[in-house]
This record gives C-alpha cells, structure tokens and sequence, in this order.
C-alpha cells in the first residue's frame, strides 16, 4: 500500500457535517480496510474524508489534517504498539503485571509490577507528546473519536504472524532467537499492558475534550486476547473485520450524542 501521508483524499459525500475524516498511525488500517475492500464495504456505510498513511505521519499531515477536520467529525487513532515495541519479547528478569482478566499462572521468578505503574507510566508519555497536545489544540473538529488499538495477539498466533513481521523478525534474529522460540511476555501481562495503555489514551482523550472508543468485548477471547479471526498477518495489527466492529461503535456512540 503505498504512503499517503503528503495528500489528502475526499471519499464519499464530505460535505455531509456528519461524516468522519480517519486520521492517524498504523491502527487505521482496519478502519480504512473496512470502509474500502468488500466484502466489508456493505456493513460500514459512513462517508469519510480519509487521510492516511503506512508510515508514521510528517509534520505536512498533521497540517492538512487540521485544515480538513475542521468543524468536522474526526476519528484518529494514536500511537497504539508501545506495549508490543517494549515488552513484546520475555524480559530478564520476567515481570508480571496483572489484568483484569485475571491470570493463569504466574512465573515464582518474575517481579511483580502494578497495573497502575504502567498505566501511569503510559499517561505520562501520552501528556508529554508534543504532537498529540499541539494537535488538538488547533484541530478545531466537531468532535474527535479516539480509537483504542486492537488487543494483544495469542501466543499461538504470534508465532505464525511474526515470521511475516518486517519489525519483530530481524529483532529476534538479532537476539539469537528465530520466532518459533523466542521467550513471549506472558500472555496475562501482554493483556494488562494493553488495557494500561487503554486507560492512558481514554484518560487523555477526556482531558482533550475527546471521545475514547474503546474495543468492544466480542473482539477478544475470554483471555482478553484479540480473536483469531480479526487479526492481521503480523504481531499488533487487526484486520478489516475488526474495523467494520469499531466503525459500529463509532456510530453507536455518535449515534447516542446526536440525541442528547
């Protein structure tokens, strides 16, 4: 797919006050995947003015995205691999941070982290970037939608889609691992990592004056894990299908609000 960041395209009715403008990091790939591929096209009927990009987006896409939110529903998906980037592979010593979807076992030897050491953590990042603060206070949007990212992977798909990850295959190599044995964080972690970040993103979106959509429950395995079938062929990212279910949570919430 090829880098979109240094233009902006019109799809659909825009000048609808009521369609959406997509905007973000890699996590709107579902978003944009649902919206544009069938089979999917039929399910999601929201016109959008899309701006996108494969790659993180340059100062010139912030720019245009102010431009064209204005006065404008705007649905922006942040930066949402952190707990992926950092803490994907096993760490020495182990940690273990505790979700509320509980745990399955817990590793004697690993150090025991509080959620909410994490969660702060992540708040902090969050308040601190430049780029997320500067935006919204010149994006003079309708309103704004935060998309939770998708959660993590099994363990067990991990392993196949990480053999097709250009990121996390040379990192292990450079480890001396190949994927099919590299050490995982836990999988119970993985999940409170991810439900951490959650907590910062909604946090901070409330603080912007934003909405926070977060991932509806039918996504994920009763382990707090994304389903198999919404994943896409890599370690963080979600597919069509999971962005055909945000898109409804983003109409149900509209929805709501349009009513008050």
């Amino acid at each position: 797919m090829a880098d979109n960041s240094s233009s902006v395209r019109l799809i659909g009715e825009t000048a609808n006050p009521d369609s959406f403008i997509l905007a973000g990091w890699s996590h709107t790939r579902a978003l944009h995947t649902a919206y544009r591929e069938l089979p999917y096209k039929q399910n999601v009927t929201l016109p959008i003015c899309e701006v996108f990009s494969t790659k993180p987006p340059s100062e010139e896409y912030w720019a245009q995205l102010v431009t064209a939110g204005r006065d404008r529903n705007v649905v922006l998906s942040w930066k949402g691999n952190g707990p992926n980037i950092d803490f994907l592979f096993k760490s020495t010593p182990a940690f273990t941070v505790l979700s509320s979807y509980g745990f399955s076992e817990i590793d004697i030897d690993s150090v025991i982290i509080p959620y909410w050491l994490h969660a702060q953590r992540y708040l902090d990042d969050v308040r601190e970037d430049i780029v997320l603060t500067w935006l919204l206070a010149d994006l003079r949007a309708r309103r704004i939608f935060f998309v939770g990212p998708p959660p993590p992977k099994s363990e067990r798909v991990l392993r196949q889609t990480m053999s097709n990850d250009s990121y996390f295959l040379p990192k292990a190599a450079n480890l001396g691992f190949n994927v099919s044995d590299i050490p995982l964080t836990g999988t119970d972690t993985r999940v409170a990592l991810w439900e951490a970040l959650c907590y910062a993103l909604e946090t901070r979106a409330k603080e912007l004056g934003g909405i926070f959509v977060g991932v509806p429950s039918e996504a994920q395995n009763p382990d707090g894990t994304l389903k198999d079938e919404l994943g896409q062929n890599d370690a963080s990212h979600a597919n069509a299908l999971f962005g055909v279910m945000m898109w409804r949570e983003i109409e149900r919430i509209a929805a709501a609000l349009n009513n008050v």
